[in-house]
C-alpha cells in the first residue's frame, strides 16, 4: 500500500444540520420530479393506447411503444436513484451515531491521496467512492466508504459494490494481500504460482490465496488465531502494509445499522495481526 499523503484532499465536510437540510431538500426534489413524470406520462400512455387501438396507425403504435419504454426507463432510473439517496441518508444517520465525519462523494484520486492506495483498489475501472465516513475509535483513525468499480465493458461488463474499511498500518507488517482462492489459483499451484499455505490450517489454505514477498514475516502475522477468525466468514479481501490496511468483502455492502459491528470486526482482525506470535512453550 502506498504511503498516504498527510494532507487530506476530501471535500469539506458540512456540519450536521446543513447536511441534514441538504439531504431533505434532495428527497423533496426527487418526489416532486416523480409526481410531474406521473402526471405527464400516464395521460400520454393512455392517449396513445386509445388512438392506436382505434385507428390502427403504425406511427401511433411506434409512439405507444416508445412511450412505454420511456416510462419503464424512468421507473428504473427513479428506483436506483432513490435507492442511492436512501442509502446516503441512512449512512449520514450512522455517521452521526458513530460521531464520524461524513462526505457523500469523494473522487477516486482524492480518496487514494487522503487514505492511501493499494493493488486491491486498482482493480477494474470507473472507481467511485460514496458515503465516506472518517472518525476515531479509541486512538485509531478509521475510514469507511462505499466503493464501486466495473470490470470489462459492453455486454460483458460486471459491476461490483462493497463497503471497505481503511486503517493505519503497523510498523511490523510486511506487504501482504489476501483474496479468496478459486480453482484457477489451485491450478496455478501445480505450476509453482505463489501462495502461502498452512499445513495446520487446511480450511484457511483452501479458502484464501495469501501472497507477499516476505513469506516468513507473513506467516508470523497470520498466526493461528488470525486464520481461525478469517475462516468464520468467506470472501475477505485484505491488503496490508506498514502504512495501512484495506479490508472488505467483495460485492458486499454493509447495512448502515451494522457499520459499527463491521468496523469492530476489522479492528479485531488488525489487532490480532499486530499481536506478537505466541512463544512455542505457551
Amino acid at each position: 500500500m502506498d504511503q498516504p499523503e498527510p494532507e487530506s484532499h476530501e471535500q469539506p465536510t458540512l456540519d450536521r444540520s446543513a447536511r441534514r437540510a441538504e439531504a431533505e431538500a434532495r428527497w423533496a426534489t426527487v418526489r416532486y420530479r416523480w409526481k410531474i413524470a406521473w402526471l405527464v406520462l400516464i395521460p400520454l400512455l393512455i392517449g396513445c393506447a386509445v388512438l392506436a387501438f382505434n385507428f390502427e396507425h403504425d406511427v401511433l403504435w411506434v409512439i405507444l411503444i416508445g412511450s412505454v419504454l420511456l416510462f419503464v426507463a424512468l421507473i428504473l432510473f427513479h428506483f436506483f436513484h432513490l435507492k442511492r439517496l436512501q442509502r446516503a441518508a441512512e449512512m449520514l444517520d450512522a455517521a452521526d451515531l458513530l460521531d464520524f465525519d461524513f462526505t457523500e462523494v469523494v473522487s477516486a484520486k482524492d480518496f487514494k491521496e487522503a487514505h492511501g492506495s493499494c493493488s486491491l483498489l486498482e482493480e477494474g475501472h470507473s472507481h467511485k467512492f460514496h458515503n465516506v465516513l472518517v472518525g476515531q475509535v479509541g486512538e485509531t483513525t478509521v475510514c469507511l466508504a462505499d466503493w464501486s468499480y466495473t470490470v470489462g465493458g459492453g455486454k460483458s461488463a460486471r459491476h461490483y459494490a462493497q463497503t471497505l474499511v481503511v486503517l493505519p498500518g503497523n510498523p511490523g507488517w510486511p506487504d501482504f494481500r489476501l483474496t479468496p482462492e478459486n480453482w484457477l489459483h489451485r491450478l496455478g499451484d501445480w505450476f509453482g504460482a505463489a501462495d502461502i499455505d498452512f499445513d495446520d490450517s487446511p480450511q484457511f489454505s483452501k479458502m484464501y490465496l495469501l501472497k507477499g514477498p516476505d513469506e516468513a514475516a507473513i506467516r508470523a502475522v497470520f498466526a493461528a488465531d488470525v486464520r481461525s477468525r478469517l475462516e468464520e466468514k468467506a470472501n475477505w479481501h485484505i491488503e496490508g502494509h506498514e502504512a495501512g490496511l484495506v479490508a472488505f468483502r467483495k460485492n458486499h455492502q454493509v447495512a448502515p445499522d451494522q457499520l459499527a459491528e463491521f468496523i469492530a470486526e476489522v479492528l479485531g482482525l488488525a489487532a490480532l495481526m499486530a499481536a506478537p506470535p505466541p512463544s512455542p512453550g505457551s
